[in-house]
């Protein structure tokens, strides 16, 4: 009995079972049927469901997650195998406390190239009391867990396969999630080719910091951000795999063609909050099926800060690709302080990545400098 294992030139060479004398004849031959399942025809819509499907002969779970996760915005994107979304909206405040403790980082857990739980890094005096175990595991009772790094290593994303459950993993367990572990990174980097722009690898520039989530052509919501359930529970609607039935005849009349009689128009969504409005765009993807819905969020109490013309003419330069060392030579001022203006910049335009300059500047101002109009000439930016 021989194991298939990825090589990188996407081809597999076999392992003998004597190197693998901890597991079974069972677990050998699941693993193959794994493999083999995870390389026939599959897209970016259908892995989570299709990996959460795999992993269940593999080994043991309560809750599987894929998740992507960001050590610099202290972000956390999901999918669960199963709807857990309550404790996501009770969690979601937290999230950026789970980034303070010393595994996440130094890239202990983030970044690990072998099966490793949060309880392998962390003491169990310290789990027991931290934001982790408290906001997250506690409530669902699930306090093991093991996850392997799908991207491979990364200064500052991650993607982790993680499972949980009550009880502790066992080193066969380890070793099969192990040999899967080089397929599932390798299937997924094959599927980004096709979809680099992909929400379950990264956020949009489209979506910027705004809530968002992708649906299927029934309304079955397929991947969200980490700011979606926490929305719906402002709203005071229920969150599930379904978009609210409310909303449903709307979304269908969003997939038609675009005529002139038939102009495709956002949703007004009542929010309890006064003084805020929120409307609901639909950016549809007909060829795959998959639909993006962008809320768009509106504050009439606040009004977003105006850039200083030195702030402006920065911003401009990284929409034009320059690193911070170009900003300084070009504009005659220290590093530090490009930096500085990068901050202000990031906050007042409410964005989190230099990709998402360029649509806030458009967004800002009805009025472009000659770089930006050269820009959009030159590298067309998406929109709603």
């Amino acid at each position: 009995m021989c194991i298939l294992t990825a090589a990188p030139n996407f081809r597999y060479f076999l392992i003998s079972k004597a190197n693998m004398a901890s597991l079974s004849y069972k677990q050998i031959s699941a693993l193959n049927h794994a493999v083999l399942q995870l390389h026939e025809p599959l897209d970016l819509h259908t892995f989570p469901s299709k990996i959460f499907e795999l992993l269940r002969p593999l080994i043991a779970f309560e809750l599987a997650g894929l998740g992507v996760y960001n050590t610099i915005t202290k972000r956390m994107d999901s999918v669960l195998s199963e709807p857990c979304d309550h404790i996501f909206v009770n969690s979601a405040a937290y999230v950026p406390k789970f980034f303070d403790e010393p595994c996440f980082l130094n890239g202990s857990y983030l970044h690990a190239q072998c099966p490793v739980g949060l309880q392998d890094l962390i003491p169990p005096k310290r789990f027991e009391s931290s934001v982790i175990c408290q906001t997250f595991c506690d409530p669902l009772g699930l306090h093991h867990d093991l996850s392997i790094n799908y991207f491979g290593p990364q200064s500052t994303t991650a993607g982790l396969l993680h499972v949980a459950r009550k009880t502790r993993y066992k080193s066969d367990e380890r070793a099969l999630l192990n040999l899967f572990a080089p397929h599932l990174r390798q299937r997924y980097q094959q599927l980004l080719l096709d979809r680099p722009s992909h929400p379950i690898y990264s956020d949009s520039i489209i979506g910027g910091s705004n809530p968002w989530l992708i649906c299927n052509d029934h309304g079955k919501i397929i991947h969200h951000c980490h700011q979606t359930p926490s929305l719906f529970h402002q709203l005071k609607l229920p969150f599930s795999s379904q978009l609210p039935t409310a909303w449903h005849h709307w979304f269908t009349t969003q997939l038609r063609p675009v005529t002139s009689q038939q102009p495709r128009s956002p949703l007004p969504i009542a929010s309890p909050a006064a003084g805020r409005s929120i409307l609901l765009h639909c950016l549809p993807n007909p060829s795959s099926h998959q639909h993006r819905l962008l809320f768009q969020i509106k504050d009439a109490s606040s009004t977003r800060p105006r850039l200083s013309d030195r702030e402006r003419e920065i911003a401009e330069w990284v929409a034009m690709g320059k690193t911070n060392t170009d900003i300084a030579l070009i504009t005659g001022i220290s590093l530090h302080t490009v930096k500085r203006h990068l901050e202000h910049i990031f906050s007042k335009l409410g964005i989190e990545s230099r990709n998402a300059i360029l649509p806030a500047l458009m967004s800002t101002s009805s009025k472009h400098s000659s770089r930006i109009k050269w820009l959009i000439k030159s590298k067309p930016v998406k929109g709603i």
